[in-house]
Formats: C-alpha cells, structure tokens, sequence
C-alpha cells in the first residue's frame, strides 16, 4: 500500500501542474483580447468627447480672427 502513495501522490502532482498550465494560455490570450477591446472602447469614448470640444476651439479661434479683423478695419478707417 504505501509502495502505491508515493506514485499516486506524483500522478496527482503531474496532473494538477498540467491541469494549471493549460488553463493559464487561454486566460492570457482572453486577458488580451479584452484589453484590446478596452482601449478601442476608451479610444472611442476619448474620440466622442475631443471632437466636439476641437470644433467648438475651432468656432472660438474663428471667431477672435473675426473680431481682431473688424477691430483693424475700424482703426483703419
């Protein structure tokens, strides 16, 4: 009987270690799948926020272009 635990304790060892190991790469490979679903999803979000907020900076520097022109052209005048 105790000539038996020995190898039986091994095997159980072996299985668990290769039983981990596998479990490991897909997590890994998931893991990546998600960040990179992650950062598009945050690249989306940082692209919906900026956009209005650079034609709105667009509108603003337009608009002082506008004002300074008029204010040359009253002092020219």
């Amino acid at each position: 009987m105790k000539k038996l635990l020995l190898p039986f304790l091994c095997l159980c060892a072996t299985i668990s270690l290769a039983a981990c190991s596998a479990q490991q790469e897909p997590d890994q490979e998931e893991q990546g799948r998600i960040e990179q679903f992650t950062d598009d999803v945050a690249r989306d979000a940082t692209d919906a926020i900026n956009r209005p907020l650079d034609k709105a900076r667009r509108v603003g520097e337009m608009s002082r272009q506008h004002t300074e022109d008029l204010e040359q052209d009253s002092i020219r005048d």
